[in-house]
This record gives structure tokens, sequence and C-alpha cells, in this order.
């Protein structure tokens, strides 16, 4: 099931890009947790998909011409680690985001149960099994 489980993360990626939202909360367990106190400042754990979806509706809705790439993408039994490219421009303020970050994606039963966004991409690879020394 771990190469379902990247189709699964690829989709969702995808269609961010895409904007299309829909595609995207479906790909979400109803329970899912997102937690993105490592990333944000206001970062917090974030539990259910009213809470994703709002948190979603907040940050992406932050920027115009929002773009993510992977860069990376590896399987780790039920986690998807991911190395992302992402940049925008702020709608208000025209401040320039281009940052890479990691993300650590928690699927079961073909659903996002649990997304970890970590600052630091190295992080994210040691979360989720695949530092150094493994």
């Amino acid at each position: 099931m771990p190469q379902a489980n990247v189709e699964v993360v690829r989709t969702v990626f995808d269609a961010v890009n895409r904007g299309e939202w829909d595609t995207v909360l479906a790909s979400y367990s109803p329970d899912t947790e997102w937690d993105d106190r490592d990333l944000r400042p206001e970062g917090a754990i974030h539990r259910g998909i009213d809470a994703m979806r709002s948190e979603m509706r907040a940050w992406f809705g932050t920027w115009a011409n929002y773009w993510q790439e992977i860069e990376q993408v590896h399987d780790a039994g039920e986690n998807v680690v991911v190395v992302v490219h992402e940049s925008g421009e702020g709608k208000g303020s025209g401040a320039v985001m281009d940052q890479r970050i990691g993300v650590v994606i928690t699927v079961r039963g073909g659903l996002i149960v649990r997304t970890r966004l970590y600052r630091d991409p190295a992080e994210a690879l040691d979360a989720g099994g695949l530092g150094p020394g493994r």
C-alpha cells in the first residue's frame, strides 16, 4: 500500500496547485490532524476536517500566485515524507514568500490522517525515519 500512499499525497499537492479544494479535502480523514507548530509562529495542532479547512483557507487565501512543487517524495511506510518548494506573493503586502519546507504525511486506509509541517526539510526526514544514519 505504500505506493498508493505516495499517490494520495501527489494527488493532494497537484489539486492544491489547480485550486481543486474538493479534491484536496476528500483526501483527508474527517478526524485528520494538521500540525504546523514548527513552521508558523501562530502554529497549532488543528484537529478535524473543519479545522483543517479553516487553516487551509487562511493560509492559501493569504497568497497571490501561490505555487508549490514537490522536490522530493519518500515512501516511509504509512508515512510519506515530502520536501516542498513553495512560493507566493502576499495579497495585501506584496511580500514575497519563497521557501523549502518538509512535510510528514500519515496515510491510513487511503486517507490522510496526520500532517506535520517542518521549517527545516531535514527535520521532516528525521521525523519520518529517513535522516542520516538510517
